[in-house]
């Protein structure tokens, strides 16, 4: 990924370093790449100190290229614990066409989903494996930001995200 000085990431011939924001959500990541990133959904992984879900510490950004994961007993990262951690993934989508996408999660422990900025899926407690959707009204062509926030309590850690 480029910096900051020398790059166009979005290709709108402002350079980076001119941007109103480079970080303006503070994840590691120029938000000119971040919401034209190709590759996925920029995931930013933090230590949950209180075991309640809570973002107590970045530890790892990463562009994850899809939200489909079962770490088991594992760890996401040598960096965080085998429990109490926290991800959230920010990014966007352009639907191809307008009309109603259901999107839909399943995790062991915590999940909330937002689209376009309305939260669609909000279960945010210690659970075993569960599937959960949400259905929204999008509009063809047009980009629109995806929120994901995810916890991992204790036990195993699983998740998977897709729409349809």
């Amino acid at each position: 990924m480029a910096h900051a000085g020398t790059s166009d990431c979005n290709d709108d011939g402002i350079l980076d370093q001119f941007q109103p924001c480079l970080d303006c959500d503070d994840n590691g990541l120029l938000d000119p790449c971040e919401l034209t990133s190709p590759q996925g959904l920029v995931g930013q992984y933090w230590l949950s100190l209180d075991g309640d879900g809570s973002y107590s510490q970045r530890v790892l950004t990463r562009i994850d290229s899809t939200i489909a994961f079962d770490w088991s007993n594992d760890s996401p990262d040598p960096l965080l614990p085998d429990d109490n951690f926290s991800v959230r993934w920010t990014g966007a989508i352009t639907p191809p066409t307008t009309g109603e996408y259901t999107f839909w999660t399943k995790t062991d422990d915590g999940v909330r989903l937002w689209v376009d900025g309305e939260r669609i899926i909000n279960q945010w407690s210690n659970q075993a494996p569960t599937t959960y959707s949400g259905t929204i009204t999008l509009q063809a062509n047009t980009p629109v930001l995806i929120r994901m926030d995810y916890r991992s309590e204790e036990h195993t850690s699983e998740l998977q995200s897709r729409q349809y």
